[in-house]
């Protein structure tokens, strides 16, 4: 009873009421077990009405619980319903039928609790099953934001790379025009030509694109194919310097199927080519991404995804998270293997009205 009232959202004070009563009852008829054999025939009919008042008052409580409850659509209501209706036709079976001799069955009111206890366990399994399945919902986003907390201190630390490049440059510029004024002055021109010389020989960071996120990624994906001896190709058509895209999908987006890409190229043998291969477009319409990587081992689909064969189990995340941004633009992902090469084509749409903050 205790559970039916937790699982029906029945208030704690009936719930203890009731719990109450059934106690006493239980008491009384242990009572009755010890000393009615020395009772007279009023005591005997007075517990027999007594016990049948409370079977009955027990079904309409159940009925009715079990009812509400599944007025209000609360969930799993229907199954307590269908207990307590067969619970209740039992009681029912008993008073119609009270000179009946169970042979191959329990007595209906046996079975029809047993029913209900049934319905009740099978209740609680898939409450338990739901329980189980919510923490790994849970756990699976509690990864997803670390894995893009960690790009997020990534492209941070980028960023301030590249500001202290920038405060470095500054510096080294200011130092140029005191030089070219003091050279200026002296009318020394061949110290001034060859200052301008070496100025122009600077290196600088590079610029893949108009839009400085990306260029942001692209330079830590340049860097780290340099260190692992990946040659690494990019080609990039009308990207805007804005996209109406939120800067943590687009990081997603991006930071994962390079940081895949490079991963499976690190499996390579030593001595064979390892390449990646990019293309970034927008139409107008859509930001389209081919990426074309080596990859020499052959790979397992599931459900569209190649199947991570590391033990790590968080490994495999970021591409559940590629398809959630996917499926949040209403893009394309799709994921191809030929010659011990690996495709992957990515579309997100544009313009997307709701989520207009970059």
């Amino acid at each position: 009873m205790s559970i039916f009232g937790e699982i029906c959202g029945i208030h704690r004070t009936v719930q203890r009421a009731t719990g109450l009563i059934g106690i006493s009852f239980c008491v009384w008829a242990l009572v009755f077990q010890i000393w009615g054999g020395t009772w007279g025939g009023t005591a005997r009919q007075l517990f027999s009405l007594s016990i049948g008042g409370y079977k009955v008052t027990v079904a309409a409580f159940l009925i009715t619980a079990a009812g509400l409850s599944a007025w209000r659509r609360a969930p799993r209501s229907l199954p307590l319903l269908t207990g307590s209706l067969f619970f209740a036709a039992a009681l029912l079976a008993d008073r119609l039928h009270p000179q009946y001799e169970p042979a191959l069955i329990h007595w209906p009111v046996e079975t029809g609790a047993l029913f209900q206890i049934g319905a009740i366990a099978a209740v609680l399994i898939a409450d338990a099953v739901h329980v189980y399945q919510e923490n790994l919902r849970l756990d699976f986003q509690r990864r997803a934001i670390l894995i893009l907390a960690e790009e997020r201190e990534r492209q941070y630390n980028t960023l301030a790379a590249h500001l202290d490049a920038f405060a470095e440059t500054r510096h080294e510029i200011r130092g140029t025009l005191l030089a070219l004024k003091r050279f200026s002055e002296t009318g020394d021109l061949a110290a001034i030509g060859d200052l301008v010389d070496r100025s122009l020989g600077t290196t600088h960071t590079p610029t893949y694109t108009s839009n400085h996120l990306i260029d942001s990624i692209l330079s830590v994906c340049c860097r780290d194919a340099q260190e692992q001896g990946v040659s690494f190709h990019y080609e990039a058509f009308s990207i805007p310097a804005e996209l109406p895209i939120r800067t943590l999908d687009l990081t997603t987006v991006l930071t994962n199927l390079l940081q895949n890409a490079l991963d499976a190229c690190a499996e390579a043998l030593p001595g064979t080519e390892r390449r990646v291969d990019l293309m970034l477009r927008c139409s107008g319409q859509a930001l389209e991404i081919d990426c074309v990587n080596t990859c020499p081992r052959p790979v397992k689909f599931r459900d569209g995804l190649p199947v991570s064969t590391k033990a790590d189990p968080g490994h495999g995340i970021g591409l559940r998270l590629m398809k959630q941004v996917v499926e949040q633009y209403d893009g394309v992902l799709h994921f191809s293997q030929e010659q011990g090469m690996l495709r992957v084509i990515l579309s997100l749409s544009l313009p997307v009205d709701s989520l207009n903050e970059v």
